[in-house]
């Protein structure tokens, strides 16, 4: 495989109206494909209204969500507010989301966390009513979560149907964005609910191709496969290569050879970088990654290199 490799930043972070409008005018002034936020009760803006924010003053990049929490929202009122940031950035929303995951979200809010399964029904279900008040005329769902009569989805998106990404790192959860996403957003295991260095085990080459397994799998008989991204969650520019991935390793609880080779981070000079992308996008098909805010400027000598 070949072709380009795209990259999306997911902003969070900004103190100020201004600070927000620069990081969003400079990650597209960098060549950034897209400008993506999460979906958590931590200290980061709210994501759908920085989204609409992000509309108003930039032009070129996709504007999206990695991920938005389906338990967050009831997906009528999701519809609604996702179509309008497709109207407000004249089509350039891509609809991300998934089951929710973190249990420090859960617990802080009173929202009940039910097991895994559950979560990942309703999902679908939502994914179902998305569309269909996206789509032409009223709509009706009757399902175990959620039941829609006769609405007309209004405003219609500018895209017929906006893209769903469902982003997630585990076999149910991956299966379903197999069979129903537009893209599919790989991310570590986080089964447990929350990061840590066991989180990481699941970010080693080995366990890449487990979540692109279960992905195709989900995926069979689809005429168009969905694409794959990656959730970049450590970047080093460095001339000391091997001194950053051991350090890193340490800290992950990896060894340096899988640090390195993980398509979860880059490390090295621009043209290590470079190499490793265009590796991963031949042995691994994966072209579009997702960088943390704290990558912006620092990766912007490989945007321009590749």
């Amino acid at each position: 495989m070949s072709g380009a490799i795209s990259f999306t930043v997911q902003l969070t972070a900004a103190a100020t109206a201004g600070e927000w409008r620069s990081l969003c005018r400079r990650a597209e002034a960098l060549g950034y494909s897209g400008i993506s936020i999460s979906d958590h009760f931590s200290a980061q803006l709210a994501p759908i209204p920085a989204l609409a924010a992000a509309a108003a003053i930039t032009e070129r990049v996709r504007l999206g969500f990695n991920v938005l929490a389906n338990d967050f929202r009831h997906p009528a009122v999701l519809a609604k507010e996702l179509a309008t940031i497709d109207v407000l950035s004249d089509g350039r929303l891509v609809a991300g989301i998934g089951a929710g995951w973190m249990t420090h979200d859960y617990h802080a809010t009173g929202i009940a966390l039910d097991r895994p399964g559950v979560r990942i029904e309703r999902l679908a279900e939502a994914v179902t009513i998305l569309r269909g008040l996206w789509g032409e005329g009223p709509f009706s769902f009757a399902g175990s979560h959620y039941r829609i009569n006769e609405l007309d989805g209004l405003p219609k998106p500018v895209q017929k149907l906006p893209p769903i990404l469902i982003g997630g790192g585990a076999p149910r959860v991956l299966g379903l964005a197999g069979r129903v996403a537009d893209v599919v957003g790989i991310a570590l295991d986080n089964r447990t609910g929350a990061v840590g260095t066991h989180t990481w085990q699941s970010a080693r080459v080995a366990s890449t191709h487990d979540k692109l397994s279960w992905i195709a799998k989900g995926a069979e008989g689809r005429a168009n496969p969905p694409r794959v991204s990656v959730r970049v969650l450590h970047v080093a520019v460095t001339d000391q290569r091997a001194r950053a991935a051991a350090d890193f390793a340490a800290s992950a609880g990896l060894d340096a050879d899988e640090a390195l080779s993980s398509p979860h981070t880059l490390i090295g000079t621009v043209a290590e970088i470079v190499a490793d992308l265009r590796s991963r996008q031949q042995t691994l098909g994966l072209s579009d990654y997702v960088v943390s805010q704290s990558a912006l400027d620092t990766l912007a000598p490989v945007l321009a290199a590749i």
